[in-house]
């Protein structure tokens, strides 16, 4: 009987644990409900008066075009290589 309900726990473990992995929202709640939250991080691009690329935590000033970005702490953000052929 004990081993039964293990097994039992065991395949409700890895079906959450597929379903964590599968879908970001799943994830999200199962992180969130061990205390364990994803932290992002936002920053902001845009081109200052000389041309050059300025990328930031805080926006620009009003009236400059900038474009925001949001990152996961725990996710790699160095861009895949273009293929060559």
């Amino acid at each position: 009987m004990l081993k039964n309900i293990f097994l039992i726990l065991l395949i409700i473990a890895a079906l959450v644990g597929i379903t964590a992995y599968l879908d970001q929202d799943v994830k999200n709640w199962v992180l969130k409900s061990i205390g364990q939250e994803q932290s992002t991080s936002k920053v902001y691009k845009w081109r200052d008066n000389n041309g050059v690329w300025q990328i930031t935590s805080i926006p620009p000033s009003a009236g400059t075009p900038y474009t925001e970005q949001e990152y996961l702490h725990n996710t790699n953000i160095v861009p895949a290589l273009p293929e060559t052929e």
